[in-house]
């Protein structure tokens, strides 16, 4: 499970969890508050590094912005690790402190606090970029969007790029959008954006694609003249050269 996820599955309407959930299941305002700046940063990765695989670092200078000093650090830190929703390692040459949260250690353990089962849906899927996108929008046409796109501005599209695609393709969904269609016609048409396709305008045009001519206008007939001109001979053009020589010195 992603961390995305995990409001989700905890409340249908929510797009965050809130503090007061981290710190009742602590029973520690400091710990929570620990907990909630590794969630934020999990969050993070998940978007720009999701090659990581949820691993990230944080320094001591970071916690000492945030006002925790290590005393408060170090406490919590073992209050998490109880709870096991928590790894660090050392890593690097400069023995850099990295973290890991366990989402589905940390989704039990809300899900329990609330009263509620916990759930294995999954909501989300990556890109060959490893972009985290909604499960409704299609890998193989996104990925045919996205060659579309770099064909044409020779470019491969950057994440703020993609962010914008996929808001503006919820969006469109909420209106009412077949996003099959949609996106197939932002393809066909090398659109740089989305615009709202639904089934009746797919039965209008082809499923979607381009609309063939399956009656092509017929060209005007061209009609032979009248009378065939004949081909004039070598000694009438002559003729007819001498004739002009001598009208040009004539005018001299």
């Amino acid at each position: 499970m992603l961390a995305i996820e995990l409001a989700l599955t905890l409340d249908k309407t929510a797009t965050a969890i809130s503090f007061s959930g981290f710190e009742q299941l602590c029973a520690d305002k400091d710990a929570a508050n620990v907990l909630a700046r590794l969630f934020y940063k999990t969050r993070m990765v998940e978007n720009g590094k999701p090659e990581r695989m949820g691993w990230f670092y944080l320094s001591a200078d970071e916690f000492s912005m945030a006002n925790i000093s290590r005393r408060i650090y170090e406490k919590s830190r073992n209050i998490l690790i109880e709870l096991g929703v928590v790894q660090y390692r050392r890593a690097g040459v400069f023995g850099r402190m990295w973290w890991k949260l366990n989402i589905d250690q940390l989704h039990r353990l809300l899900c329990r606090q609330k009263g509620i089962e916990p759930t294995t849906q999954d909501n989300f899927h990556r890109d060959r970029d490893g972009f985290l996108l909604p499960k409704f929008i299609p890998l193989e046409l996104w990925h045919e969007y996205l060659d579309t796109r770099r064909s044409k501005t020779g470019q491969a599209p950057t994440k703020p790029l993609k962010r914008k695609w996929v808001r503006q393709i919820e969006k469109l969904q909420k209106q009412g959008a077949d996003i099959i269609v949609t996106m197939t016609a932002a393809i066909e048409g090398g659109w740089k954006n989305f615009f709202f396709r639904d089934a009746n305008w797919s039965s209008q045009h082809n499923d979607g694609r381009k609309p063939t001519v399956t009656n092509p206008p017929v060209s005007p007939e061209v009609k032979p003249p009248d009378k065939q001109e004949e081909p004039i001979s070598k000694a009438e053009a002559m003729k007819h050269r001498d004739n002009v020589l001598r009208m040009i010195g004539q005018l001299k």
